[in-house]
């Protein structure tokens, strides 16, 4: 049993930032954003005779933003001719802040077994540029941005055996807000999300390495799924869309790297199906889905990494992505693909060589 330890890391983060996203012609398509953010935060670790480790921290954001006066421009979201009229939009000052923190434990006396548990909260605002160059308001005030504010809570283990490794984690998260921004079909535009969210889901992992370390070897498997409900209303649930929401993925790989100087990587990737939803009739009397809200088809990819050291300083490098060639639609081309400009199809097998050097 050795001593109790304790540590204790503070400062401060300083972000200063100006931004703004323009087309061609000179015309804003995001208006300008001067952003000013400081966060002081503390966080501390107490190691209690190598059985517990406990920590605990505080965080302050602090966010100050100023945005300029600016024109919307006609936008057809669903690229159906719809095209939102122009909008004179006055700009001003945004204030945000809030405090956070967290704290957890694990009981670290046997690595067969390895328990934790934790809280922590997190602070977000949801994606700005969608909503301002959306927005329908004739002043920034109006537009009624608000922060989101998460509770997390996190429960798991880990287990050593010889070569082995077990891990398996849950958890569980509520928003007040939402953590991002919606599309609505009856106004063609998006807006910031203002329906409570409670997201639940685990992984559970199992790597092994051989006696003599050139063989690794794992495999994992990760569910994820997440509801919201009107507000006021806790009983009327729906599904969240897939800009929040992964499908099922379950990944493999295995590592060989039989001399110093070559190290070869096969990496299996396999995304599930997710069909949460049903389709509507649109104002055109025609069935369709609600942006976010598209099934999502799952696929395999199987990709191969090699890479050999020529020198100390010279490495030479192949590799080669959906060997198999399958043709795909990555998950964000199915669920956004209710709005058709963010509709993509996914790359073939292709090939990339690589040298590096180290001066």
């Amino acid at each position: 049993y050795g001593p109790t330890n304790i540590t204790l890391t503070y400062g401060v983060d300083l972000l200063k930032d100006k931004t703004n996203q323009g087309l061609l012609d000179g015309r804003l398509w995001v208006p300008n954003i001067d952003l000013m953010s400081w966060a002081p935060y503390a966080q501390s670790t107490i190691k209690l005779k190598n059985q517990w480790v406990l920590k605990a921290g505080l965080r302050y954001d602090d966010m100050n933003m100023d945005i300029g006066d600016y024109n919307t421009l006609p936008y057809s979201a669903k690229s159906d001719g719809n095209f939102s009229p122009s909008v004179a939009v006055e700009g001003g000052k945004l204030k945000f802040n809030n405090l956070a923190f967290n704290v957890g434990a694990r009981y670290i006396e046997h690595q067969e077994f390895t328990p934790y548990i934790s809280y922590s909260q997190g602070f977000s605002i949801a994606d700005l540029g969608s909503i301002l160059r959306s927005a329908v308001a004739n002043n920034i005030n109006d537009i009624q941005l608000e922060p989101a504010v998460t509770n997390n809570y996190e429960f798991g283990f880990i287990s050593k055996f010889n070569n082995f490794q077990l891990e398996a984690v849950g958890y569980y998260s509520t928003s007040n807000l939402g953590t991002g921004v919606v599309f609505v079909d009856e106004i063609n535009s998006f807006v910031p999300s203002k329906q409570p969210q409670r997201i639940y889901g685990g992984e559970v992992s199992i790597d092994y390495i051989s006696w003599d370390k050139k063989w690794q070897i794992g495999t994992s498997y990760s569910y994820v799924e997440g509801l919201t409900h009107s507000v006021g209303d806790e009983n009327n649930l729906t599904y969240l869309g897939g800009d929040v929401i992964a499908a099922p993925k379950w990944t493999t790989y295995i590592n060989w790297q039989p001399t110093e100087k070559i190290n070869t990587s096969l990496r299996m990737t396999n995304l599930g199906d997710r069909n949460r939803f049903d389709p509507f009739i649109d104002a055109n009397d025609t069935w369709a889905y609600r942006h976010t809200q598209f099934p999502v088809s799952g696929y395999t990819l199987l990709n191969l990494s090699m890479a050999y050291q020529l020198k100390s300083n010279l490495s030479l490098s192949l590799g080669v992505n959906n060997i198999l060639n399958e043709y795909y639609l990555p998950a964000r081309s199915q669920w956004a693909a209710p709005l058709k400009t963010f509709t993509g199809v996914g790359e073939g097998a292709n090939a990339k060589l690589g040298l590096r050097y180290n001066f």
